[in-house]
């Protein structure tokens, strides 16, 4: 008779090397071979051991839906052919494979099993989309050791929306291509959820280079419903220093939204460029910054000039 194996908590288990790659598992003094278990937050969770490592079946499921919410393989303590993970929050499924612990392909699906995000290490390839199933972002040769690695392609509309090549040489990292026109004439769809890079290279390039189109761009940008781009082109406005701003920053001088990014998609690996970051003060407050920033400007020039 087949001895079954033994199943115990995970939290008995002890994991005495933090700096084991595979975090080797020890029940009682000895590598623990076995099933381990745990519950949290409504789920539960079972993962299968050999001599310390995982090996085998891991998984999780929903107590109250029946659920599965994480499912796939162990050998030797990595993962090892199909992982699929199941984001309840985000109502998000993804589907990946894996060679000894490296990420070979993922697709990530919404509810509506729309395709949001799709990797392959074998076509050299990574590309997130819109909800509505359009393109979104392009990666292509992206490393498998640095996600900022690799030529970047932001999409629009259907259209080209900036472009990040690798250019390593002595003076900068990378050159841009911007399409201007898409920027200035889909202004309202900017989120920065999405764009939230290439809108701050936009700004940047054009401060350096066309100051007219970077005040009329922050103008456009001041009157969009995102509330992080609210207050950033409020702040950039204070830095170019036209008067002819203060009028519209007077209207949203009462604002009290703070501006806040988060990465769109947090627990996948790879994809768009994210960042998660909030504005210290309300976009109102920013707006008042920007106001007497530009008084004290145009005041020194005044004096200059007298």
């Amino acid at each position: 008779m087949t001895e079954k194996p033994k199943k115990i908590e995970f939290n008995l288990i002890d994991f005495p090397f933090e700096d084991d790659e595979n975090l080797t598992a020890f029940y009682k003094g000895r590598e623990f071979t076995g099933i381990l278990f745990e519950k949290h937050n409504g789920n539960y969770f079972e993962y299968e051991y050999l001599n310390g490592l995982e090996n085998g079946r891991a998984y999780g499921i929903n107590e109250s839906t029946k659920k599965i919410i994480e499912d796939g393989n162990f050998l030797n303590g990595l993962k090892e052919g199909k992982y699929y993970r199941f984001l309840v929050d985000k109502q998000i499924d993804i589907e990946e494979y894996f060679l000894n612990d490296l990420l070979q392909e993922q697709k990530v699906f919404d509810s509506k099993k729309v395709l949001l995000k799709y990797y392959s290490r074998k076509e050299n390839v990574d590309r997130e989309f819109y909800n509505n199933g359009t393109l979104f972002f392009e990666r292509q040769s992206p490393a498998l050791d640095n996600t900022e690695n690799g030529n970047l392609f932001y999409f629009l509309e259907n259209e080209s929306l900036c472009k990040r090549f690798e250019y390593n040489d002595k003076k900068s990292k990378y050159r841009f291509e911007f399409n201007k026109s898409n920027f200035l004439n889909h202004t309202n769809k900017l989120n920065s959820i999405f764009h939230w890079y290439p809108v701050r290279w936009f700004i940047d390039d054009l401060l350096v280079n066309d100051k007219p189109l970077a005040f009329e761009f922050l103008m456009q940008l001041l009157n969009q419903e995102d509330h992080y781009f609210v207050g950033e082109s409020a702040f950039y406005l204070g830095e170019l220093g036209n008067k002819d701003a203060i009028p519209y920053l007077k209207k949203i001088v009462t604002n009290e939204n703070v501006g806040y990014v988060y990465p769109r998609i947090a627990d996948v690996k790879f994809g768009a460029l994210s960042i998660t970051c909030s504005h210290a003060n309300t976009n109102g407050q920013r707006a008042k910054d920007a106001i007497n920033k530009i008084k004290k400007k145009n005041s020194f020039i005044r004096r200059v000039l007298r």
